[in-house]
């Protein structure tokens, strides 16, 4: 999976935690996961994280946004815990390398 993605992903999670209405939020987070989506950089992702982002970006937002609510919290949870993962194979590949 490609960094851009959970750097996207951090940046959305900024986004939800600001003080603004939740639509105004969802709309900041939808266009930090927007760029990876449109530029291609989801071929990267796995399965579950190209789905998770996928739904939040098809979802709706305005009233009763609590589902997309819901869903990009989804999105940021499977993309940064994907690449938490990868970045600790990563770690425990070059530690192996070096003994």
């Amino acid at each position: 999976m490609d960094r851009y993605i959970a750097q996207m992903a951090d940046e959305a999670l900024n986004a939800m935690c600001g003080s603004e209405s939740l639509t105004k939020r969802l709309e900041k987070a939808r266009m930090h996961f927007g760029f990876p989506a449109k530029e291609g950089f989801l071929r990267t992702a796995p399965e579950g994280v190209r789905e998770s982002i996928t739904a939040f970006m098809k979802s709706k937002g305005g009233r009763g946004c609590s589902k997309s609510a819901s869903l990009v919290q989804s999105a940021i949870y499977a993309v940064l815990k994907e690449f938490g993962r990868q970045d600790a194979l990563l770690s425990l590949s070059l530690e192996r390398k070096g003994k």
